[in-house]
């Protein structure tokens, strides 16, 4: 009987480290990368920055292979049910540049994404990072759905929460408001956006 013998792997993928692994599609390593990171933390095996480049290349295979559809049902997934918080950020990002996506999708999944008032700002920082430009550059890197689904989610926050997260920052509450011009759902919520404007909010 011989031992050394090259080892018969039935899957023909491997680990990190080597051991025998079954093969998934791009939508499960998509969903295997988004449940278990910290986004743009390193972890043991690889880093922060390798980690979100590889959840955008996933995120364009995943659309390619089943539908736009099912990455924004992971994204809710991840913010709603995980309360991951940067990841779906990501995923929205890359599911804006991704070509063939309507805006609709994006519109809506951001909306639904968007729970806190810092994550308004925190979105264009992400979009600022996925497309390489400096934060002050990125008006021409926000697409319609991402502006419309933005426009829309900054209508849900009052003044307590907008001013909790009006914080200092490469793009502040205001900058979110004058790149996407969300209309006021009434007089009251225009002066609301006014005094942010201004400057002017109750502190909390």
């Amino acid at each position: 009987m011989k031992l050394n013998l090259k080892p018969n792997y039935p899957f023909g993928a491997l680990t990190h480290e080597g051991a025998p692994a079954k093969r998934m599609t791009s939508l499960q390593a998509l969903r295997r990368s988004v449940m278990s990171c910290l986004l743009w933390e390193d972890e043991f095996y690889e880093s922060g920055e390798t980690i979100a480049q590889r959840i955008q290349g996933l995120v364009l295979k995943a659309v390619e292979e089943t539908s736009p559809f099912v990455v924004a049902d992971l994204t809710r997934e991840a913010r709603s049910r995980m309360n991951l918080r940067h990841v779906p950020l990501l995923l929205c990002a890359s599911l804006a540049n991704t070509p063939g996506v309507e805006g609709g999708v994006v519109a809506s999944l951001v909306e639904d994404v968007v729970q806190r008032a810092d994550e308004l700002a925190e979105m264009l920082a992400v979009v600022a990072k996925v497309n390489a430009v400096e934060p002050s550059n990125v008006r021409k890197h926000i697409s319609a759905g991402m502006k419309r689904g933005l426009a829309r989610a900054f209508r849900r926050f009052d003044e307590h929460q907008l001013a909790k997260y009006n914080r200092e920052g490469a793009i502040r509450l205001r900058d979110v408001l004058f790149l996407t011009h969300p209309k006021p759902k009434d007089e009251a919520q225009a002066a609301l956006w006014k005094r942010l404007i201004d400057g002017a909010l109750a502190t909390p």
